[in-house]
């Protein structure tokens, strides 16, 4: 799905790869119900994963147990969550069980 946030971590994430960085993103497998693509891509030097979903009451509200298991297996020096919505807490707990910082740039009018 492409939207003003992915455009906008597209942006960022290729800038980064540009200066050196490691940049990966953690994405749903789906959103609202449709498949969004390959379960592991590079998209301009950005590693995509796409991290199943096994239940999605809407948009925003996602049961994504599996995305703090997946962010433990990488190697990571900081986790950037682009919103508030319900998955930025589960990038907190692998964050605090990893010990790295968490940021979190929220979009909209929260």
């Amino acid at each position: 799905m492409i939207g003003g946030v992915e455009n906008y971590v597209l942006g960022i994430g290729t800038e980064l790869v540009k200066l050196g960085v490691e940049v990966d993103v953690y994405t749903p497998d789906k959103v609202l119900g449709k498949r969004c693509g390959a379960p592991n891509e590079s998209v301009a030097g950005i590693m995509v994963h796409r991290v199943p979903v096994p239940f999605e009451a809407s948009y925003r509200i996602k049961i994504w147990p599996g995305l703090t298991d997946s962010l433990r297996r990488g190697n990571h020096d900081l986790i950037h969550v682009y919103s508030h919505d319900s998955y930025a807490f589960y990038a907190l707990i692998a964050a605090r069980r990893m010990r790295v910082p968490l940021a979190i740039t929220t979009y909209g009018p929260f």
